[in-house]
C-alpha cells in the first residue's frame, strides 16, 4: 500500500511539469493544443505554436528547441510527426533582400503553395540553455495592420457558401494594432515557424522528396517540383489544403518589397497523373463553429492528453486541500499517521 503515496507523488510531479509547460518532446507540445488554441481552432494561427515554444526557449538546448518546431505545420497549424514525409525543400525570399533555400514542415503538399505565395524568412536571436541562438524564422505580414479585413466574408471553395473569416480563423485576433499572442522577428513580423537550413535537413528532404517532378527537372521552381500543381490549385480557387483561410489572412498586409518567387509555367492542362493529385488533395482546415474533436479525429490524442493532465491536476489540488483541512482539525494528523501505520 505504500506504493499509493508514491504514485500520487509521481502524478503530481508529472502534472506540475506539464502545467509548467516543459517541452522535451513533440508529445509535450501536442498535449498543450487546447491550452494554446482556446477555441480548438488552429486555422492560420501557427504564430501561437511558435510563441508557446519561443517563450520557453531559455529552458531548452538549441537542438531541442529546433526539434520541437518540427511538430506542427506553419501554414495549417496541424500537429505533425517528426517524419521525413513532412519535409519540403523550398526557396523563399529573405526579408530585406535575397533568397534562402531550406526545409519546411507541412501536413500536405498544398501548404507548400501557400508558403511560396505568402511566407518570408527573417531572423530571430533567442535565449537557450546553451546561450543565444540565431534562428531563421518563417514570417507573414501582420494582418492587424488592417484589422477590419478580418471581419469580411468569403466564399468557401469547398462548400461554395459564404463564410466569416473571423469565425474561420477565430484565434487570429488583434490587440493595439498587433497580432495577439505573436512574437516578432528582427524586422518586426509575426513568427509562424522555423526555416531549417542545416545541411542534414536539406539532404534528408531531397532524398525523401515526394514531389511529382524531380528536382533536376524543376531547377527554376522554388517549390522543387510542386509548381505546376500549385498553379492548378490556384486556378481552381484554392480548393485544397487550408482553402482560402491562410491565403486571406496572410494577404491582408503583405510584407513590403518582398514579392513571391515566380513559379515556372508549364503547358496546361497538366498531365493526367498530376491533375489527379491536385483533385485528390485533402482539406486540412480545422472545423470552425463546432467541436474540433467531434469533427476531426486528428485531435483525439491531444484532447485526451489535455483531459488527463487536467484530471491529475484537479486530483492533486483536492488532495492538498483535504490535507490542509485535516491539519486544521485537532488530533487529525495523529489519526492519519496511525491509520497509515495500521495499513502498512
Amino acid at each position: 500500500m505504500a506504493v499509493v503515496p508514491l504514485l500520487v507523488a509521481a502524478l503530481a510531479l508529472g502534472a506540475c511539469g506539464r502545467a509548467a509547460g516543459s517541452l522535451d518532446s513533440l508529445r509535450d507540445l501536442h498535449s498543450q493544443y487546447y491550452n494554446i488554441f482556446k477555441t480548438g481552432n488552429r486555422n492560420a494561427a501557427s504564430h501561437l505554436w511558435a510563441s508557446y515554444i519561443l517563450n520557453r526557449s531559455s529552458t531548452m538546448q538549441a537542438h531541442t528547441l529546433e526539434h520541437i518546431f518540427r511538430g506542427f505545420c506553419a501554414v495549417s497549424g496541424s500537429v505533425i510527426p517528426d517524419d521525413a514525409r513532412t519535409m519540403y525543400k523550398t526557396t523563399l525570399p529573405r526579408v530585406g533582400g535575397g533568397t534562402v533555400t531550406g526545409v519546411v514542415r507541412h501536413c500536405c503538399w498544398p501548404c507548400i503553395c501557400d508558403m511560396n505565395e505568402h511566407v518570408r524568412v527573417d531572423t530571430k536571436t533567442v535565449s537557450t540553455a546553451d546561450g543565444p541562438h540565431l534562428l531563421n524564422v518563417l514570417v507573414i505580414g501582420d494582418p492587424c495592420l488592417r484589422p477590419d479585413e478580418l471581419d469580411k466574408s468569403f466564399e468557401d471553395p469547398f462548400s461554395g457558401q459564404a463564410e466569416s473569416l473571423r469565425l474561420a480563423a477565430s484565434e487570429v485576433n488583434c490587440v493595439r494594432g498587433k497580432l495577439s499572442g505573436a512574437l516578432f522577428s528582427d524586422h518586426g513580423h509575426p513568427i509562424i515557424g522555423v526555416f531549417f537550413t542545416d545541411p542534414e535537413s536539406l539532404e534528408l528532404a531531397a532524398a525523401s522528396s515526394q514531389a511529382p517532378i524531380s528536382q533536376a527537372q524543376a531547377a527554376d521552381d522554388p517549390t522543387f517540383g510542386y509548381g505546376d500543381m500549385c498553379l492548378m490549385r490556384k486556378q481552381q480557387g484554392y480548393n485544397s489544403g487550408m482553402g482560402l483561410i491562410f491565403h486571406l489572412v496572410a494577404s491582408i498586409s503583405p510584407i513590403p518589397n518582398s514579392p513571391a518567387l515566380p513559379l515556372p509555367r508549364s503547358a496546361l492542362p497538366l498531365p493526367t497523373a498530376l491533375a489527379e493529385k491536385v483533385e485528390a488533395a485533402p482539406d486540412v482546415r480545422a472545423p470552425f463553429g463546432r467541436s474540433a474533436v467531434a469533427a476531426n479525429p486528428e485531435y483525439a490524442n491531444v484532447a485526451v492528453a489535455s483531459i488527463v493532465s487536467g484530471a491529475v491536476l484537479a486530483g492533486v489540488a483536492l488532495l492538498a486541500l483535504s490535507r490542509r483541512r485535516g491539519a486544521a482539525r485537532p488530533g487529525h494528523s495523529s489519526q492519519v499517521l496511525q491509520a497509515q501505520a495500521d495499513v502498512e
